[in-house]
């Protein structure tokens, strides 16, 4: 039985995070293999299939998310957890962490972004929150206002990203511009 080696596992990673940066999600696992030197049977022996890979390079950003989901709710929810009654949500908080997501984590933030998967599961989320901690359960059409409003920060969040790198926008610009729209978005709630 081979031992696994952590040398090559991290080589493996910083790898398909470059290719990810130049190719997209497209690249070839054969050409990962080639640039870390290994050959392709050798690469599944660290990964068993391009997702896993994936997922290892995203975990530290879902991680940090969720931390700053718990950090900007006082810890009454996290990413996993929708079951809450009232929480306060500390908007400017949320968008300065946000802000240091996206700088720390851009590609990762990226992919996922990417992953329908993970849009689902971010919007299914965030209907949760605005549905049950906004108290809308009594509301009529909440369901639609919740799925309506949840459509719009995720596309308004991440167009606020893609344009950081358009217009170079400091640290304290975006934090301003998440800040602004996020409250904007929530105010009648």
């Amino acid at each position: 039985m081979q031992v696994l080696k952590p040398e090559i596992y991290n080589d493996i990673l910083l790898n398909a995070y470059d290719l990810i940066a130049n190719d997209g999600l497209s690249f070839k696992m054969a050409d990962l293999a080639k640039k870390c030197n290994v050959t392709p049977g050798n690469l599944y022996r660290y990964f068993e299939n391009k997702a896993a890979i994936i997922n290892e390079i995203t975990r530290p950003a879902i991680e940090d998310i969720n931390t700053i989901v718990q950090k900007v709710t006082l810890n009454k929810l996290s990413f996993n957890n929708t079951d809450f009654n009232d929480f306060y949500l500390n908007i400017d908080m949320l968008a300065k962490d946000l802000t240091y997501i996206y700088f720390k984590h851009g590609l990762s933030l990226e992919i996922l972004a990417q992953d329908l998967s993970v849009r689902k599961s971010v919007l299914k989320w965030l209907d949760s929150v605005l549905t049950n901690g906004y108290n809308l359960k009594g509301v009529e059409q909440s369901s639609v206002l919740a799925e309506m409003t949840s459509q719009a920060i995720l596309r308004g969040v991440l167009i606020a990203f893609s344009e950081q790198k358009n217009m170079d926008l400091t640290s304290k610009q975006l934090e301003t511009v998440l800040a602004t729209f996020l409250n904007q978005m929530l105010t009648d709630f």
